[in-house]
């Protein structure tokens, strides 16, 4: 791949929205990138899979998305995955082609967001629930400015 910004050694591989494995190691080769992945032994990428670095979270941590080639024939150990380049596969970048912003931004009323009311449904929520509404009010944030 070009780039591998945000990847890192254990980052997660997944295919579908499924974890399917880990980054075992990332180093330069004839500049360029290659990460070394170590698949799941109940999961088998199929010829023609191609890769593509995906943002997990506001804080700039990525995540290596596997695409399904139409192949029938699977990859052997120590094959190699092209990753696409150019366009991450982000839940925001997603958002951001299939909606319109300013249709987005209009339905989003954050005057009505208060920290006193989160606060007091702080104990209500488990801390993944909390860290995900506040990546989410974060993303949206991000948006606005």
């Amino acid at each position: 791949m070009e780039d591998a910004n945000g990847l890192e050694e254990g980052s997660k591989v997944s295919c579908k929205g499924v974890n399917v494995g880990t980054i075992d190691a990332i180093k330069i080769h004839n500049n360029n990138v290659v990460a070394t992945i170590v698949l799941n032994d109940d999961f088998k990428a199929t010829k023609g899979t191609t890769a593509q670095v995906s943002l997990d979270n506001i804080f700039g941590k990525r995540s290596l998305i596997l695409l399904p080639g139409t192949s029938t024939s699977f990859l052997a150990n120590n094959d190699t995955i092209i990753a696409q380049s150019g366009k991450n596969i982000s839940i925001i970048d997603n958002l951001l082609e299939k909606e319109n912003v300013d249709s987005l931004l209009h339905n989003i009323n954050l005057d009505k967001f208060h920290l006193d009311s989160l606060k007091n449904k702080v104990d209500s929520l488990d801390v993944d629930g909390l860290l995900k509404k506040a990546e989410k009010i974060l993303d949206f944030n991000k948006l606005l400015n």
